[in-house]
Protein backbone atom coordinates (compact mmCIF):
# COMPACT_ATOMS: atom_id res chain seq x y z
CA UNK A 1 0.00 0.00 0.00
CA UNK A 2 2.50 2.20 0.87
CA UNK A 3 4.57 1.66 -2.78
CA UNK A 4 1.26 2.58 -4.48
CA UNK A 5 0.62 5.40 -2.43
CA UNK A 6 3.81 6.98 -2.93
CA UNK A 7 3.91 5.93 -6.80
CA UNK A 8 0.22 7.77 -6.47
CA UNK A 9 1.99 10.85 -5.34
CA UNK A 10 5.48 10.70 -7.35
CA UNK A 11 2.85 10.52 -10.57
CA UNK A 12 -0.28 11.89 -10.22
CA UNK A 13 -0.01 14.90 -7.69
CA UNK A 14 0.70 18.27 -8.43
CA UNK A 15 3.81 19.14 -6.42
CA UNK A 16 2.83 23.18 -6.55
CA UNK A 17 -0.92 22.54 -5.35
CA UNK A 18 -0.33 19.90 -2.62
CA UNK A 19 2.60 22.42 -0.81
CA UNK A 20 0.64 25.03 -0.84
CA UNK A 21 -2.59 23.06 0.30
CA UNK A 22 -0.81 21.47 2.53
CA UNK A 23 0.88 25.16 4.24
CA UNK A 24 -2.24 26.81 3.78
CA UNK A 25 -5.27 24.39 5.05
CA UNK A 26 -3.67 24.08 8.59
CA UNK A 27 -4.74 25.77 11.06
CA UNK A 28 -1.48 27.98 13.18
CA UNK A 29 -2.65 26.33 16.58
CA UNK A 30 -2.05 22.72 14.85
CA UNK A 31 1.47 21.35 14.26
CA UNK A 32 2.26 20.30 10.33
CA UNK A 33 2.31 16.98 9.19
CA UNK A 34 4.11 16.19 7.16
CA UNK A 35 6.41 18.83 8.76
CA UNK A 36 7.43 21.45 6.35
CA UNK A 37 10.58 23.54 6.99
CA UNK A 38 10.34 27.28 7.62
CA UNK A 39 12.04 28.39 4.74
CA UNK A 40 9.74 26.51 2.42
CA UNK A 41 6.72 27.50 4.63
CA UNK A 42 7.33 31.02 4.54
CA UNK A 43 9.52 31.93 1.42
CA UNK A 44 9.37 29.40 -1.32
CA UNK A 45 5.20 28.79 -0.78
CA UNK A 46 4.44 32.18 -0.39
CA UNK A 47 6.63 33.56 -3.43
CA UNK A 48 7.19 30.27 -5.68
CA UNK A 49 4.86 27.84 -5.50
CA UNK A 50 2.06 30.09 -4.61
CA UNK A 51 1.22 31.85 -8.28
CA UNK A 52 0.60 28.40 -10.54
CA UNK A 53 -2.61 28.35 -9.02
CA UNK A 54 -2.97 31.60 -7.64
CA UNK A 55 -7.18 31.40 -8.57
CA UNK A 56 -7.93 28.91 -6.55
CA UNK A 57 -6.01 29.92 -3.40
CA UNK A 58 -9.00 32.76 -2.41
CA UNK A 59 -11.03 29.70 -1.28
CA UNK A 60 -8.44 28.84 1.44
CA UNK A 61 -10.06 29.59 5.26
CA UNK A 62 -8.83 32.87 6.89
CA UNK A 63 -8.00 31.91 10.07
CA UNK A 64 -7.38 35.00 11.74
CA UNK A 65 -11.13 35.94 12.13
CA UNK A 66 -13.09 33.89 14.56
CA UNK A 67 -15.80 32.89 12.07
Amino acid sequence: MNAATEKHLQNEVDPFSYLVHGCLHVPPTMAQFPPIPTPVRKVLVPWVFYWKHKSLWKYVPNYATDD
